[in-house]
């Protein structure tokens, strides 16, 4: 039989174990990236709607600066974020050659894609993310 000042010392260990574990942050769920009309919204992109999202996309916005259309979009993981900027990369170059240019913008588990140039840069410096 474990006596009772054993018993206790076993449960002041285990919950220093776990309050040392939760000060470190482990255990403690990432945060999500921002919301997608959240992010259209911070640089004027209005009539924000939700998209299909497929693959690893979290959630899809599109929504208008001027008559230029924007795509908001958000991941669960710089991976996914990653795959679509990949696939997105493709289609860009491509319209570009046809005179079509179009821009990415990218951060941490978000990316943008709009025609409008002079957005993606606002979009960028806005959002602290990075122009493709």
């Amino acid at each position: 039989m474990i006596s009772l000042r054993t018993e206790m010392l076993v449960i002041g260990l285990l919950l220093a174990a776990g309050l040392s574990g939760a000060a470190l942050g482990r255990g403690a769920a990432p945060a999500g990236p921002p919301a997608a009309v959240d992010l259209a919204g911070r640089v004027g992109c209005t009539g924000a709607h939700a998209g299909n999202p497929t693959g690893g996309e979290r959630e899809l916005v599109m929504c208008r600066i001027g008559d230029r259309d924007v795509t908001v979009v958000t991941f669960g993981d710089n991976t996914g974020r990653d795959d679509w900027l990949g696939d997105a990369r493709a289609e860009v170059v491509t319209l570009g050659l046809f005179g079509a240019p179009e821009a990415l913008v990218y951060g941490d588990r978000w990316a943008v894609r709009t025609a409008d140039l002079a957005a993606a840069d606002r979009f960028a410096a806005a959002l602290h993310g990075w122009r493709v």
